[in-house]
C-alpha cells in the first residue's frame, strides 16, 4: 500500500478523530473498540439510522478505512472516555492505549509534510 493514503486518511480525519465522541446510542464499555463490536453483537436489532451512523463513524476513525484493501486489525483512533486513545481487537483481545490525539497529529504533519506534498 501507498503511505499516502494513510496520511491523507488520517488528516481529512484528524479534527473527527481528535474531537468526535462516539455516538450516544452507543453503550460505552471499556474503549472504542470493544464498545463499537458490543454494539454489533447486541441481541436488539438497531434501527437503519443507527447503522448508517455507526458506519459514518467507523469511516472517520477505524484504520481500516484510511488502508483500503490491506488485511488489518480492528483498529481505532478517537475520543474515549478518558481522553484521547488507539484502541483495537485484536487475537480475540482488546486492548487500548490513551494518547494525546493532538500531539500525534501535529507530529503526523511536522515528519511526513513532505510525503503529503507529492
Amino acid at each position: 500500500w501507498d503511505i499516502t493514503e494513510i496520511l491523507s486518511w488520517l488528516l481529512n480525519n484528524a479534527q473527527h478523530i481528535i474531537e468526535e465522541n462516539l455516538p450516544k446510542f452507543i453503550h460505552w464499555d471499556t474503549s472504542i473498540a470493544k464498545s463499537i463490536c458490543s454494539f454489533y453483537d447486541a441481541d436488539a436489532e438497531p434501527a437503519d439510522s443507527e447503522f448508517d451512523r455507526i458506519f459514518e463513524y467507523r469511516q472517520r476513525h477505524e484504520l481500516c478505512f484510511g488502508l483500503r484493501g490491506a488485511p488489518v486489525p480492528i483498529v481505532y483512533l478517537g475520543r474515549g472516555q478518558t481522553g484521547g486513545e488507539v484502541s483495537a481487537y485484536i487475537d480475540d483481545t482488546f486492548i487500548f492505549y490513551n494518547i494525546d490525539l493532538e500531539e500525534f497529529i501535529t507530529a503526523v504533519k511536522r515528519e511526513f509534510a513532505p510525503i503529503e506534498k507529492r
